[in-house]
């Protein structure tokens, strides 16, 4: 697959005629290194739909531990660590996928563990049916319009924004959540699903959004109110 240079930015006029940008998301968001290889959940990503793949250092740890080497240690050069690297690359391509870059969890937070970076209160959600809050995510623990499970992040009014400014590239997941934690075989397949309606509802709910970055052109609060209150009834119906 040719190298690709995405171009700077340069505003666009609004609404956009189309959005054509390719979606991608987080390895950690289609299930943990600990309990789902590597390779199923970018094969459950590719079949879903997505071009790029974020990928996390812990999975990138537990892929080199499942292929008999010390994924704990800092990563060196070595002719073993550069062939199972290449080997990544390989099926990463083969799969039509990109990786967009690997994210150094354990170096930034300084744990390798993500159960080390939970708060000390944890209190179990009222509602049994709501996925559990892990505090350390930064609460996102849920697919952008799952309004019916507590969803309520205005991700589009963001991302309208964004591609406002002519950006060009992916729009990716990165989702965290203690629903990826378990040894089923349905998480990766089914996180992949999930991901990619919430992106879609996403992409249609972000022409809908008046510019309202636009300082020749009023918005009023309560015209964004109320069309956030209606993106959330008509997609969580979808």
């Amino acid at each position: 697959m040719p190298n690709r240079v995405l171009p700077v930015p340069r505003p666009v006029s609004w609404p956009l005629k189309s959005i054509d940008n390719e979606f991608g998301i987080a390895t950690l968001s289609l299930g943990y290194g600990r309990k789902h290889s590597l390779k199923p959940r970018l094969q459950a990503a590719a079949k879903a739909g997505y071009k790029w793949i974020d990928l996390f250092d812990e999975c990138w740890e537990a892929h080199l531990n499942e292929h008999g080497l010390n994924g704990q240690q800092p990563w060196e050069p070595t002719s073993e660590n550069l062939q199972l690297a290449r080997q990544l690359g390989d099926l990463v391509k083969s799969l039509g996928l990109r990786i967009i870059c690997t994210q150094p969890l354990r170096k930034i937070e300084g744990a390798k563990d993500p159960q080390e970076r939970r708060a000390n209160l944890d209190l179990p959600p009222a509602d049994p049916e709501t996925p559990p809050l892990l505090p350390w995510s930064r609460a996102h623990r849920l697919f952008p319009f799952e309004s019916g499970m507590g969803a309520y992040m205005p991700v589009e009014l963001v991302a309208a924004a964004v591609l406002a400014t002519g950006y060009q590239g992916p729009i990716s997941l990165e989702i965290f959540s203690s629903v990826f934690d378990v040894s089923r075989d349905h998480v990766p397949v089914e996180s992949a699903r999930r991901g990619i309606v919430a992106l879609t509802k996403l992409v249609d709910a972000i022409q809908r959004i008046p510019a309202f970055w636009n300082p020749s052109r009023e918005v009023a609060i309560k015209e964004l109110v109320q069309l956030y209150s209606s993106n959330r009834v008509s997609k969580s119906s979808l």
